[in-house]
């Protein structure tokens, strides 16, 4: 009963993410409004003794404190999030949390992919192509796609664990590569391949040892200490070659580094932010929104969670920590509202102990997901082959049939607002020139006034070959699926 009402607000809280909603607007309230009744009910509900109630208690007071002084309400659903993980099993929650990011992720992606030209974008000069679009497929931005796929990653890698192999780490690297074809985040792209490197690391080591134990317990003062000491003492070349790896996080990260902007429990920072110079760190963004003293306790948490992990040989659980910590250089979704940083549920279980905690029988797995997967991999077997052949066909089949039908434009308009561009010569066209330029796809025209940009070349051929994959992708997908559908009914009748 009080596991079902956490589970019950996470299913909430990461479907709402998993969709693409956001902090501040009426949809992502609908969703998290009752997921805090949930967990407050769960929380009051559950048996605590008198040491964990005071922890508690002082974790609440902290929570609170900083949302009165910030505004910011990560801290408080984080703290909410943690403390309501007593007598909830680590496997399950992970099991949850990957049935709704899973069910959400490939939701608004593949909608997405169907009508692309309808979801968000940028246009910047990258890889070397000059300036190409970067896709959100339904996320506000291309970072977002790539960090939500991480998360996705994460999850699966955790819960397989056991059956980790270099052909596994080879189909996800193909994924991240393809999320990375649309999103062209570096630091996404990196994140997910350093993961996948540290699990098969991992899975054909088979223990933590020494080596491994150093790393580990060193990973959240590097990243802090880069970030928040980097900015203000590198110099020279060291500054160039690490702000450029870091995708120019230190020049951000100085702007609020000074003197005035420290504080022990934080303070609003909503006027210190803009479109432009924006806390793209992690450690930035805590220590200067939060404070310096909830600050230390995070790294204090996440340093005596690294000993239980180390202590109880929980590599996977470790290597989902550390990648995430990782990405925290890049990305501020550690511990703001955009909720992704799931290692909350192990600093939870750590708090009271529970990281070993056994789960009961799960219904879902075993009673209907369990059964559906079993008939097909009965009906499947010994057409692997097959079903392989045709998976291909039919995506070719599929990909020409796109580049056949689709019209491929000589250029693209877009807005000024959407793209990376220098220099002041500002340009708007009537509505009459985009009528009478039929070769060029316009993209969120509004009149006359509106700032707009064209480009042509390697953007239009990149696009092209987008909807080629994609097309094929889909095609294989789609008629692999229908395959297994029939191969496991025809087995079952048989």
């Amino acid at each position: 009963m009080l596991e079902g009402l956490y589970y019950l607000a996470v299913v909430l809280l990461l479907f709402s993410k998993g969709i693409g909603l956001y902090d501040g607007t009426v949809a992502f309230k609908l969703f998290l409004l009752p997921a805090l009744v949930l967990l407050c009910g769960k929380i009051f509900l559950t048996k605590y003794n008198k040491k964990e109630i005071l922890v508690i208690g002082a974790f609440l007071g902290v929570g609170a404190l900083s949302y009165l002084l910030t505004g910011e309400k990560g801290l408080l659903l984080y703290i909410l999030l943690l403390v309501g993980m007593k007598g909830v099993p680590v496997k399950r929650v992970f099991q949850t949390s990957l049935l709704v990011w899973s069910i959400s992720f490939f939701g608004i992606t593949l909608s997405s992919l169907l009508h692309l030209y309808d979801t968000p974008f940028k246009v910047h000069d990258k890889l070397g192509m000059g300036h190409i679009f970067r896709w959100g497929l339904g996320y506000v931005h291309p970072n977002i796609l790539h960090v939500s796929f991480f998360v996705l990653i994460i999850l699966l890698g955790y819960l397989i664990k056991e059956r980790f192999d270099f052909k596994v780490c080879l189909f996800l690297f193909a994924a991240n590569c393809y999320v990375f074809l649309y999103s062209v985040s570096y630091a996404g792209f990196g994140m997910v391949s350093i993961y996948l490197m540290m699990q098969l690391y991992f899975k054909y080591r088979g223990k933590v040892g020494i080596p491994e134990k150093i790393f580990a317990y060193a990973v959240f003062p590097m990243a802090a200490a880069l970030s928040l000491i980097g900015p203000l003492v590198l110099e020279g070349k060291a500054y160039e070659i690490i702000n450029k790896l870091l995708n120019n996080r230190l020049i951000l990260a100085e702007n609020f580094l000074k003197p005035e902007n420290l504080t022990p429990f934080g303070f609003r920072v909503a006027d210190l932010v803009t479109a432009n110079l924006t806390m793209d760190n992690a450690y930035v963004f805590a220590f200067i929104t939060y404070g310096y003293v909830v600050f230390a306790g995070i790294f204090i948490g996440y340093e005596l969670l690294m000993h239980q992990l180390l202590k109880r040989n929980m590599g996977a659980e470790a290597i989902l920590t550390i990648a995430i910590l990782g990405y925290g250089l890049v990305e501020p979704f550690l511990f703001n509202t955009s909720l992704k940083n799931v290692s909350v549920f192990l600093l939870g279980a750590a708090l009271f102990g529970e990281l070993e905690l056994k789960a009961e029988e799960n219904w879902l797995l075993t009673k209907c997901l369990g059964p559906v997967a079993d008939r097909i991999r009965q009906g499947i077997s010994g057409k692997k082959g097959r079903m392989l052949v045709c998976g291909i066909l039919a995506g070719l089949i599929v990909a020409a049939a796109y580049g056949m039908a689709s019209k491929v434009p000589q250029a693209y308009m877009v807005q000024r607002a959407d793209c990376e561009v220098e220099g002041k010569d500002f340009k708007t066209f009537t509505e009459e020139y985009v009528q009478n330029h039929p070769e060029i796809r316009v993209l969120d025209y509004v009149d006359e006034d509106t700032f707009m940009e064209v480009f042509s070349g390697n953007i239009v051929k990149l696009e092209q070959i987008r909807g080629m994959l994609s097309a094929f992708l889909l095609g294989a997908a789609g008629l692999t699926v229908l395959l297994c559908g029939y191969y496991s009914i025809r087995k079952n009748r048989g």
